[in-house]
């Protein structure tokens, strides 16, 4: 009894210990960035290409407009000061709005 809790004990402290070595955001599930076009109010990174540049946002919020119809709104990512808006209705997005903080 005394060695099955002994090597319980080792294998939750090296499993512990790998967990801690690797860091708090290794062990979060990595979610992929998706273009504008494929978007849905689930999307958590969406890429956006306005005005000949390419921006990426990480949801803030969305809002289930019905009918399959959304709003979605993220800060910009990568360091970028800013926000990307949009509102998909049908088959139709709306201009998407990206306002980039100047520092």
């Amino acid at each position: 009894m005394c060695t099955i809790n002994i090597r319980l004990l080792t294998a939750f402290f090296l499993c512990a210990s790998l967990c801690l070595s690797l860091g708090p955001n290794t062990l979060t599930a990595q979610t992929a960035t998706v273009d504008l076009e494929q978007a849905t109010p689930a999307s958590h990174h969406i890429e956006a290409k306005i005005g000949g540049k390419t921006f990426i946002a990480q949801k803030i919020q969305s809002g289930d407009l019905g009918q399959g119809n959304f709003s979605w709104s993220g800060k910009l990512a990568n360091g970028q000061a800013g926000f990307l808006s949009f509102a998909r209705i049908g088959e139709l997005f709306g201009e998407p709005i990206c306002h980039r903080s100047k520092p």
